[in-house]
């Protein structure tokens, strides 16, 4: 429900009132309806009685439907109105989609949702509500997935678990570390995405595929969900680095790396 009425926001910051400041978002209170019959028996009085209460509901129910045509009406009037997009009106359209995105700040949980789509997109297993260590989550042959909430024995972070451990069947591939929108991804790739790569658990010992200068997870990833724009580069895209070599510095990625494909050549010595 949040993230349909963050999009709601930015539809209205574009089409509609560009100064528009929403309230802090909030969910509705459960509504109680307590409806008392008069209806209590089979006296001619009583079945009067329950009509005339019918007959004023649905007068009410009436007055109020027409007040909510009204308004949709006069929504869908202002709608027609600023929707419109002329060669004139374009340019500044844009910008002030660009603004109004760059003032949507999604929280952390909303972010790992945008990221579930787009690992799912190119071949991942990916749920940070289902798919996850603590609801049993495990790496199985012939899967790969990117199970949420894996632990390590990182102490940059209070629960030392890494937002995403990434396995192509039972091998450990890699880590991500999923920030928030307003947060800048590329400056967390070095910091927690390379301390949970040298503090993979004992217990994980299994997973493991290799030992790089300390590293058992080759391959790490920052975002923030965003995605890739060359005029916000540090702020949106994918963040990855392959660990395998100090040589390799973080470089920006458009597009999650596949499991099937890009993934596989990047890692065939380990595989074949």
């Amino acid at each position: 429900m949040e993230m349909a009425w963050q999009l709601g926001v930015w539809f209205m910051q574009v089409y509609g009132d560009w100064g528009y400041q929403p309230v802090v978002f909030a969910l509705p209170e459960p509504r109680k309806i307590v409806k008392e019959r008069l209806y209590t028996g089979n006296s001619q009085a009583s079945r009067r009685a329950y009509e005339k209460q019918e007959a004023a509901e649905t007068e009410t129910l009436k007055k109020a439907l027409a007040e909510k045509e009204a308004l949709i009406a006069q929504l869908q009037s202002i709608v027609e109105k600023h929707f419109s997009v002329t060669p004139a009106t374009l340019p500044q359209r844009a910008k002030q989609a660009k603004t109004a995105a760059d003032h949507l700040k999604l929280s952390e949980a909303q972010t790992r949702y945008l990221i579930d789509s787009q690992l799912r997109k190119v071949g991942w297993e990916a749920d940070t509500v289902s798919l996850t260590y603590a609801s049993g989550a495990r790496p199985e042959k012939g899967k790969a997935r990117a199970i949420a909430e894996w632990p390590t024995d990182s102490t940059v972070r209070k629960s030392g678990y890494a937002d995403y451990a990434l396995f192509v069947g039972t091998k450990l591939v890699g880590m991500i570390e999923a920030k928030r929108s307003a947060i800048y991804s590329s400056s967390v790739i070095d910091y927690q995405c390379k301390s949970y790569a040298q503090t993979v658990r004992e217990a994980d010992a299994p997973y493991i595929i290799g030992n790089w200068n300390g590293y058992k997870a080759p391959l790490l990833f920052a975002t923030n969900g965003r995605k890739y724009l060359k005029q916000l580069e540090t702020k949106s895209g994918i963040w990855f680095r392959d660990v395998r070599s100090d040589a390799n510095i973080p470089k920006e990625l458009q597009v999650w790396i596949s499991p099937t494909g890009s993934l596989v050549d990047l890692l065939i010595d380990y595989y074949f």
